[in-house]
């Protein structure tokens, strides 16, 4: 009996370990996948300011990273860009959703695809997140 609650004890104090070590892997990770992303938004900002047909309200991102195996595998990324724009003539407004994959390698993170969210999943999401982060 009291080799069995040993047995017990050490199991759930290695899954607790490796439950940390994933949660701590995954937020370093992830803030890399920030910067990028606020670099991303940034280039798009420059961007916009050359065109006028459409005036941007509000901008926001999310992150997310994982590795193949919980702590040990491949690591990849994606990074989703929620844009709200509202027409010149201040009528409409639909939100755009551009959506990047990335992959970790030793080098840093290499994009592997890129592309647009139109579906009407995507413009629930971003307006989720948009009215989440509240900015104006």
């Amino acid at each position: 009996m009291k080799r069995r609650r040993v047995v017990l004890g050490t199991v759930l104090a290695l899954l607790g370990l490796v439950s940390v070590v994933s949660f701590i892997q995954r937020q370093t990770l992830e803030a890399e996948l920030t910067e990028i992303a606020h670099a991303r938004i940034t280039e798009f900002r420059n961007e916009q300011q050359n065109e006028e047909t459409k005036n941007t309200i509000r901008i926001g991102s999310r992150v997310a990273a994982s590795k193949t195996f919980l702590i040990f595998g491949k690591v990849t990324g994606k990074i989703s860009i929620f844009i709200e724009h509202q027409t010149n003539d201040g009528q409409d407004r639909f939100i755009e959703g551009l959506e990047f994959f990335y992959e970790r390698t030793e080098n840093g993170w290499d994009q592997t695809e890129s592309g647009r969210c139109t579906s009407d999943l995507c413009t629930l999401e971003g307006k989720r997140l948009l009215d989440a982060i509240g900015q104006r």
